[in-house]
């Protein structure tokens, strides 16, 4: 059985990026740049007001640092905005040929625009996630303890362990994280909440899969 719900896990997981890759590309040709600038803007005052204006400067800064040393300071975002440069003008001919490109090139330009956004977005909600990391500790040590103590109180007593509770939350350790990045890949404003409660539901899977696991092993 653990070969198989292995086999189904990796399945999940390999049909799961095709779809986040299908969805961002989805994102990246459809989504409005304005309405997009309008959703990130309001997801970090909700996640200052969450965290507090120190928390999450810091938590900006922090994306920030590594966006500017990765992308800006090495000149890739430079380099991508260069290609829709319009070539140069020698005669009437290439005059022609850079005006009938051009509103192609605008419509590249805001795509363009839109990409890098999504990906800035997904360094600052990295970089917000990972504030919680003590939050996460506190709830999930609790959770793995106890998980451990019922699962010897099982094999030592009568108490019954159920295989079908067991798959339940191992297929929820492996969907959990990939629901996660799709969400963060997500152009919609999250809730600043979202971290917390998916740390919860993380602990919560952990629980099971390991307090139901069979009694003999």
């Amino acid at each position: 059985m653990s070969s198989t719900a292995t086999g189904r896990e990796l399945t999940l997981w390999k049909w799961g990026l095709i779809f986040i890759a299908c969805w961002t590309m989805a994102y990246v040709f459809f989504v409005k740049e304005e309405w997009l600038v309008r959703q990130v803007e309001e997801e970090r005052a909700q996640t200052r007001v969450v965290l507090g204006e120190g928390a999450a400067a810091r938590a900006e800064r922090n994306a920030r640092s590594v966006w500017e040393a990765t992308f800006v300071h090495s000149h890739v975002i430079e380099a991508t905005f260069k290609i829709m440069e319009p070539g140069k003008e020698v005669d009437d001919t290439d005059a022609k040929v850079n005006g009938f490109l051009s509103p192609l090139r605008d419509w590249a330009a805001g795509r363009m625009r839109v990409c890098w956004t999504l990906l800035y977005q997904l360094f600052v909600r990295v970089a917000v996630a990972s504030t919680w990391w003590t939050y996460a500790l506190v709830v999930a040590v609790p959770f793995i303890v106890d998980a451990f103590v019922s699962r010897k109180i099982k094999a030592a007593g009568f108490g019954l362990t159920s295989p079908h509770m067991y798959v339940l939350g191992r297929h929820a350790m492996f969907s959990i994280p990939l629901g996660a990045f799709l969400l963060l890949l997500s152009p919609v404003q999250l809730p600043a909440t979202l971290t917390p409660i998916l740390i919860v539901l993380m602990s919560i899977a952990l629980w099971t899969s390991i307090s139901m696991f069979a009694k003999r092993a």
